[in-house]
């Protein structure tokens, strides 16, 4: 099927993988890269039976010259994920997708892997692996992770604490000494990944995703589902307002040290964002075909 989100609309069709029909009940859909000059690490992946906001981890380390990892993770999660039968529970999921990226070796230092968000039509839940924002009817889910935690707070600290001795925001925006400083954490960061850690987290990376990591939410019938990367700043009701929010953010605060600072990437000259960003917006239905699954765990 060909995606109906054409490129001039900004939307980044090269970051879509579409198999099977197009759901009815998907209502908006966007996925795009932080700017021109790359290419997105976030994949948007439909199917019949799933519906997946993947999020492909970067690392500041990679250097220039070195091939991103993240959008190669993130595309082999969707491309398995598309293809995967509509009965599996998270758990059988998780395993089935991990071992799609058991091959992927990065080559550079610092984080690796993806996050997802996966809507499954059939269990009528949710399944969230790592810092993706998710809303289901009434309730949020805002994106957490404690090690990414620390280091944005770390990162705007340092920078704070150069702009109060005379540094300019430019300056901040254009060499962010604040995120260098950090990169020995960036360095080790690794070794919490699916680690029984205060500050491990969940990443398909190739190794066992813990059932720790593997958060399951439930979906009532014709609740509605916002899965969105951690491009935007919260799981807001609809594009628009998720895009408001990202938008007053990135005008107010284009070297992320308050509204923006747990994004701890500034807005680089001629960016679009200050990271990928992809969103998905759906009401859950109970098809007629599945009667006898809908009681399932």
């Amino acid at each position: 099927m060909t995606p109906v989100f054409p490129a001039a609309d900004g939307y980044d069709v090269d970051s879509l993988i579409i198999a099977g029909g197009w759901p009815s009940n998907l209502s908006e859909l966007f996925v795009r890269a932080k700017g021109p000059a790359r290419r997105s690490e976030d994949i948007v992946a439909v199917s019949d039976d799933y519906v997946a906001v993947i999020d492909g981890m970067s690392s500041p380390l990679r250097g220039d010259g070195r091939p991103a990892s993240g959008r190669e993770f993130a595309r082999a999660i969707g491309t398995a994920l598309t293809a995967l039968p509509g009965d599996l529970d998270a758990r059988e999921c998780v395993d089935l997708l991990t071992a799609a990226v058991g091959r992927i070796t990065a080559a550079h230092a610092g984080p690796a892997g993806a996050v997802a968000a996966i809507y499954s039509v059939r269990r009528h839940q949710v399944w969230r692996i790592g810092d993706v924002h998710v809303r289901v009817g009434r309730h949020a889910f805002p994106a957490q992770k404690g090690i990414d935690d620390a280091l944005a707070a770390f990162r705007a600290a340092y920078n704070l604490a150069l702009l109060a001795g005379g540094a300019s925001v430019a300056e901040i925006i254009e060499t962010d000494p604040g995120l260098r400083a950090a990169f020995p954490l960036l360095e080790v960061q690794p070794a919490l990944a699916n680690a029984r850690s205060p500050l491990g987290y969940g990443v398909f990376d190739g190794t066992r995703v813990p059932s720790r990591f593997i958060e399951v939410f439930d979906v009532g019938e014709s609740d509605e589902v916002v899965l969105a990367s951690d491009g935007y700043l919260a799981p807001d009701r609809s594009l628009r307002k998720a895009e408001d929010h990202l938008r007053h953010a990135l005008d107010t605060d284009p070297a992320a040290l308050g509204a923006l600072a747990a994004m701890a990437k500034p807005l680089l000259p001629g960016a679009w964002s200050a990271d990928d960003r992809s969103y998905v917006r759906l009401t859950s239905y109970r098809p007629e075909t599945d009667s006898d699954e809908s009681s399932l765990p």
